[in-house]
């Protein structure tokens, strides 16, 4: 008999039991609608949770000109304590971005629009100044089911202005199945399975480089880390031997995942700032993505510059750029029940 492919289930259900075969697809779709329900209800209650504290933090801080003055050090008096209690989301930058979600979301009428949107996409919501502005992005993110890079990007480019559905052409693009993501795995005090994938992933890639013979030594693996109000991830950082600097990698999974901010330079800002010693060179960095351009991938430096690739050592960027794409497939292979 022929073995099962890694990775995928069998099931007992052999020559065409109707009857196994239906008792599965409603055990499978009663799955996902428990786990849409769940998902949809821990979002609601973070998204009440941090506008609760944002509120807390502006009454804390005061009226007017004074309570601005203020913000910043009541938010850094609530952070240290309730970063070690809970974790870093509780930090000062996320605190600083509650208090601006409770100024513009202050009631449950006011986030009613919001339901079905998790805390990563929040952020970009923000950047909007007006009400109606916000309400119309939000609802087009529902409705096109935006991730949140795809969010950003629009809010950065300021395109959307049309009502959602006219803008749409009418074509309605189905959200993928509900995931917790980072923030509220976190709040539950758990990974979440985007992160497996994501894990999965990080350790083909720290793997290959490690064996490629380029003279690479592992400092750091999947290091959050925070640029201004910001948080970032470094999936890999490794020093070059041979280059005497350190070699952030950061692997996008998305097409187009940009967002308002380049990954890679935060990363390399952060390197330069905080961990390069005497006597190195400067950092350089490596950006892997779904679908790279002609030159990519490329050694950056901080300054934007680019690096002779044979420099690094590493394997040629078509070999690179293939093996990544595998890794990518097989890490975040899509559920087999699925489509």
């Amino acid at each position: 008999m022929e073995r099962a492919k890694r990775g995928t289930p069998r099931t007992d259900f052999r020559g065409g039991d109707r009857l196994g075969v239906g008792l599965l697809l409603e055990a499978r779709a009663a799955t996902r609608s428990a786990r849409a329900r769940a998902v949809g209800e821990v979002r609601e209650a973070l998204l009440d949770l941090y506008a609760e504290i944002g509120c807390l933090i502006l009454r804390a801080a005061g009226p007017g000109e004074k309570g601005r003055r203020r913000l910043p050090s009541v938010i850094a008096g609530l952070a240290r304590p309730l970063s070690r209690l809970y974790g870093e989301s509780f930090g000062a930058a996320n605190l600083a971005r509650m208090a601006r979600f409770g100024a513009a979301y202050p009631g449950a009428r006011e986030r009613a629009g919001l339901r079905g949107l998790g805390w990563d996409r929040i952020g970009a919501l923000l950047e909007l100044g007006e009400a109606k502005e916000r309400a119309r992005y939000a609802e087009a993110c529902l409705r096109e089911g935006w991730s949140a890079e795809r969010l950003a990007r629009e809010v950065a480019r300021r395109g959307l202005v049309a009502s959602p559905s006219r803008a749409s052409g009418g074509v309605f693009t189905p959200p993928p199945e509900p995931a917790l993501d980072r923030e509220g795995a976190a709040f539950l005090g758990c990974a979440g399975a985007a992160g497996d994938a994501r894990e999965r992933l990080v350790g083909r890639l720290e793997a290959f480089l490690l064996g490629s013979g380029a003279g690479l030594a592992l400092c750091e693996r999947s290091r959050r880390f925070q640029v201004g109000e910001d948080f970032f991830e470094l999936d890999l950082l490794f020093f070059h031997r041979g280059l005497r600097r350190l070699l952030a990698v950061v692997a996008l999974t998305e097409v187009g995942s940009g967002a308002l901010k380049d990954p890679l330079s935060m990363a390399l800002l952060w390197l330069e700032r905080n961990l390069r010693l005497p006597g190195e060179e400067a950092p350089v960095g490596l950006l892997l993505e779904p679908s790279p351009g002609p030159e990519a991938p490329a050694l950056r430096g901080l300054d934007g510059t680019v690096l002779p690739w044979h420099r690094g050592g590493l394997p040629p960027k078509a070999v690179l750029a293939a093996f990544y794409a595998r890794a990518r497939e097989e890490a975040v292979r899509p559920d087999p029940w699925q489509g």
